[in-house]
């Protein structure tokens, strides 16, 4: 309901590090409710990553959340989850290694907005939430020790609490947001960076320009997206449930692991996409361009608009026909 202007309030944060000489490092994350303006909010973590941390002098233990998914990088080691909540994470140094500074470090991409309380009406536009939330997270995310990599959330050499403060810019934006303006140019939101992860569930940005950002692990369900270029944007592992995607162009788009399930791609322009391992079953592909698009591990099945000619020559690719049992 709020649409108060009162300045952000500090809250607490803390969480625990631990590391007993030369066997674990335990690092436990809280999912803290702090005041934000007239009313409140819930963080979670759902990712993270651990720079300059290389596989020789740290090994990852598996008794930590079941769905936590590692990738190693030349900088480090990055996790996420596609589920918010994390709570703790463990590792485990070999005994030979004596214990060293390690970062746990957070990008925009790695938070979660759980829940929200007197902050705005439940009517409030799916375009305009998107963006509140996203603004949360961000003016949040600067009240933390910042580097190259992100802001540092745990530490083996920080304190284990420390009091944070909220942007005071926050004040000033947020009601701008709540009072219906649904566009993020003046917000300070940068949409090659700042949507990575984002919930964007049901809304309508017909026409927008999407093309070369990173929106991997966005979720589109029932979104209104006809005609908008994502032309090379990174969107991998994005999620497309039931959005309708009519004319939009995809090409050179990276969409690796992404789920199409029951969407509509009539007349969407996938050329030189990367679809490997993309889920396109029961999407509409109604006159779909795939030319030049890799395809390999990419399951079709129950498609409105492929004939058989193409079903052949997406197979003959490496596509693979699911049929439903």
């Amino acid at each position: 309901m709020a649409t108060k202007t009162t300045a952000p309030t500090g809250a607490s944060l803390s969480w625990q590090v631990t590391a007993p000489p030369a066997v674990d490092l335990v690092v436990s994350l809280p999912q803290p409710s702090l005041d934000c303006l007239s009313g409140t909010v819930t963080l979670a973590i759902r990712g993270g990553r651990l720079p300059q941390v290389q596989p020789k002098s740290l090994a990852l233990l598996v008794d930590g959340p079941h769905d936590l998914k590692w990738e190693q990088t030349p900088t480090g080691w990055v996790g996420w989850r596609e589920r918010p909540g994390l709570t703790q994470l463990r590792w485990r140094l070999p005994a030979h290694t004596q214990p060293y500074p390690v970062n746990w470090v957070v990008t925009l991409a790695d938070l979660v907005l759980v829940q929200t309380w007197g902050l705005w009406n439940h009517d409030l536009s799916p375009n305009a939430q998107v963006l509140a939330e996203r603004l949360i997270l961000k003016h949040w995310l600067r009240s933390l020790p910042s580097t190259p990599d992100g802001a540092i959330l745990a530490s083996t050499t920080e304190p284990t609490e420390r009091t944070l403060d909220w942007d005071q810019s926050l004040a000033a934006l947020l009601p701008t947001v709540l009072a219906g303006y649904d566009g993020w140019q003046s917000l300070g939101l940068d949409p090659q960076q700042d949507f990575v992860g984002a919930n964007l569930t049901s809304v309508d940005w017909r026409g927008s320009d999407w093309s070369g950002c990173d929106l991997r692990r966005t979720n589109w369900r029932g979104a209104n997206l006809n005609d908008v270029d994502f032309s090379g944007a990174d969107l991998r592992h994005s999620r497309w449930a039931g959005a309708d995607l009519s004319g939009a162009l995809l090409s050179d788009a990276r969409l690796r692991g992404a789920d199409f399930r029951r969407a509509s791609l009539a007349l969407v322009n996938l050329a030189g996409a990367d679809l490997s391992q993309a889920d396109l079953r029961e999407a509409n592909l109604s006159r779909a361009n795939f030319t030049g698009a890799n395809v390999v591990g990419a399951r079709f099945g129950g498609n409105v608009g492929l004939d058989e000619a193409q079903i052949m020559t997406l197979r003959d690719r490496g596509a693979l026909f699911v049929v439903e049992s």
